[in-house]
């Protein structure tokens, strides 16, 4: 038997969840979207399933989609991923695809 992929929970099971890091994460989203902060928790939440199961980038952009967002959607994942604005460091943030597993990677420099 040929196997294509090795799918497992990690989270809350071999590693904790960070949940200060998390809520920061969240937290900038909000800032750099500009988002009502009650309004992205409450379809943040609703949308868990979606997000868990599927590729970040189009869930993040129906959220805002939804809300009314408009923006640099790589740079709003950036800055919430690295704390920093890609506005106020054009050109700063790179995005790399795995050409091998797919894998995809954000890196500063």
């Amino acid at each position: 038997m040929r196997f294509r992929g090795v799918i497992f929970d990690l989270w809350q099971t071999l590693v904790p969840w960070p949940v200060d890091s998390a809520n920061r994460m969240y937290g900038r989203l909000v800032e750099t979207w500009g988002a009502d902060p009650e309004a992205f928790h409450e379809l943040w939440h609703r949308r868990r399933k979606e997000r868990e199961t599927g590729p970040i980038e189009p869930h993040l952009r129906s959220i805002a989609d939804e809300l009314g967002l408009g923006g640099d959607l790589r740079a709003v994942m950036a800055s919430a991923v690295t704390g920093r604005s890609s506005r106020l460091f054009p050109g700063r943030t790179r995005f790399r695809r795995s050409r091998s597993s797919g894998a995809g990677a954000t890196s500063w420099g």
